[in-house]
């Protein structure tokens, strides 16, 4: 991302910036959280929706036409130039589409696949002496790691391979024991 005002290229990962005038500066970041509608309106009895009217006709034509024609499937479609674009090789460990859980906790940072945790698993980890939980809802895709003695939740993304692992390119790859 690039901001207006001194034209810095800033890491939205990170929140530092690594080009420009303001290269070596850090911004505060905060974790984002996937969540439901079924989740937020169970937990948050005041939650209030709010549904978009806005159509893409431009959208819905590439959605309805143009991906079937080029035989992508709902994974996700990234532009065959864009990894190009990138400044480092794409680590080759995962497919770089794999959709995971990232979690950075005391200058380590792990990725976890969402393949590797099924629907309603509950995954126990001790990271720096502390119980750290990685919990998939039973209904979804929707994974978040909570410190089991506090229940607060680390820096965390949910995010594809290839960006996570550009981000934090010595992460740790959470495997199963039976791969």
């Amino acid at each position: 991302m690039m901001d207006e005002e001194t034209r810095s290229l800033w890491d939205p990962m990170t929140g530092k910036a690594f080009k420009g005038p303001m290269a070596g500066a850090a911004m505060d970041i905060w974790p984002v959280f996937y969540s439901t509608t079924k989740k937020e309106t169970s937990t948050f009895k005041n939650t209030q929706l709010f549904l978009s009217k806005n159509r893409n006709p431009q959208k819905w034509v590439f959605q309805k036409i143009f991906r079937p024609l080029l035989g992508l499937d709902s994974r996700g479609f990234i532009p065959p130039y864009f990894f190009g674009t990138m400044s480092a090789p794409i680590d080759p460990r995962l497919p770089k589409l794999t959709q995971g859980l990232g979690v950075i906790a005391d200058k380590k940072a792990r990725y976890y696949p969402l393949d590797c945790i099924a629907p309603g698993e509950t995954i126990r980890e001790i990271w720096g002496g502390e119980e750290l939980m990685i919990t998939r809802a039973e209904d979804s895709a929707i994974v978040e790691a909570v410190w089991s003695s506090t229940g607060e939740k680390p820096m965390q993304l949910l995010s594809r391979w290839y960006g996570f692992a550009f981000t934090y390119p010595n992460c740790e790859v959470f495997q199963t024991t039976d791969q």
